[in-house]
């Protein structure tokens, strides 16, 4: 049995970031990223727990555009007004297949979810995986930001409710983030040693932007940090 935190998607491991604290209790940490302007910034990234795939997961195999590739906004519909210029052709994995060759049924799985749209496929891929167990489900609804997906997230609220293998599910939104849904993970819970505390501390794990970032960002007020990131960033606009 492994406690796994599975990232769809990744992007440039912003959640990543805070499931790699040693305390939480997590076997696997499964980083799901379509675009190589991503995988760059994923593979430095430094624990020996860490799985980067390189794809997609939808409800069917197959090669899709992917719009604003590398952008935190990314998406596969061009409905979706993206922030990047850039595009890649992506591959996409069917998640539920996927899922039952590569996860075993006595594992406990905390699933994020924050695919640009793509959260409807995600969700039925979900309901074919009754033999499985979903600790807990954190999704953006982001549907509502693609014009001809909007109205769909009430009936992905009615699947996510129906589903008997979901014990908890709950939405990522402004105001409650990757680390308060698994601050609230009790079972996930862990004392850590002095070494793992001083790793954590100096950010030895994370990218070296990643580590100046943690410095630098609590003395930079909220609005002049935006507008330095939109335009030197990772996410600058392209």
């Amino acid at each position: 049995m492994a406690n796994i935190f599975l990232d769809i998607v990744a992007h440039i491991g912003e959640s990543l970031e805070i499931a790699i604290k040693p305390k939480y209790s997590f076997d696997r940490l499964i980083e799901v990223e379509p675009s190589f302007h991503a995988i760059k910034y994923l593979r430095k990234y430094r624990d020996s727990r860490i799985e980067i795939l390189p794809v997609g997961f939808g409800s069917n195999n197959g090669n899709v555009k992917l719009y604003g590739a590398g952008s935190v906004g990314a998406s596969i519909h061009l409905d979706k007004t993206p922030w990047w210029n850039t595009s890649e052709i992506i591959q996409i994995v069917k998640f539920s297949t996927w899922f039952k060759s590569n996860i075993q049924k006595a594992d406990s799985v905390w699933l994020k979810i924050n695919v640009e749209g793509a959260e409807n496929e995600i969700v039925d891929e979900i309901l074919l995986l009754n033999d499985y167990k979903f600790e807990s489900i954190l999704i953006s609804f982001d549907v509502e930001k693609v014009p001809n997906l909007r109205g769909m997230k009430g009936e992905l609220i009615r699947k996510l409710n129906t589903f008997p293998g979901i014990a908890s599910w709950r939405e990522r939104t402004r105001d409650y983030q990757v680390e308060d849904w698994l601050d609230e993970q009790s079972i996930l819970s862990r004392n850590s040693n002095l070494l793992e505390n001083f790793i954590a501390a100096m950010g030895l794990k994370l990218p070296v932007s990643r580590r100046l970032r943690r410095l630098v960002r609590p003395l930079i007020p909220r609005k002049l940090w935006l507008s330095l990131a939109i335009k030197l960033g990772p996410n600058r606009k392209r």
